[in-house]
């Protein structure tokens, strides 16, 4: 059994009165102890997959599950409330926005 299975997710966001789909019929299964990166281009849906699958978003269609029960959705009993996925997540973009914040101070006082 898979630690964190997404089945057919599909995620589409409004722009300028179309649907822009972002996620279309993704499936990934994480085992257990295994390590996964995404990789992509600005606006390729990575940031979504992890709002889904945190609780903070809701996909148009699709299944979430972690240990096997079913999770998308719920806050109550998705990576929310355990906090470690959101934490990290969270801590990556304290880090990147950190660092962005250097770099530009850098830059402004030369």
């Amino acid at each position: 059994m898979s630690k964190l299975e997404v089945k057919n997710l599909t995620q589409t966001f409004a722009q300028k009165g179309d649907a822009l789909p972002v996620l279309d019929d993704l499936n990934l299964s994480v085992d257990n102890g295994q390590f996964v990166a995404l990789l992509g281009p600005s606006g390729c849906g990575k940031s979504t997959l992890f709002n889904i699958v945190s609780g903070l978003l809701v996909p148009d269609t699709g299944e979430i599950y972690l240990n096997g029960k079913r999770i998308y959705g719920n806050r109550r009993t998705s990576f929310y409330r355990g906090g470690r996925f959101l934490k990290m997540y969270s801590s990556v973009q304290k880090f990147t926005t950190n660092r962005l914040t250097q770099q530009r101070r850098k830059r402004s006082s030369v």
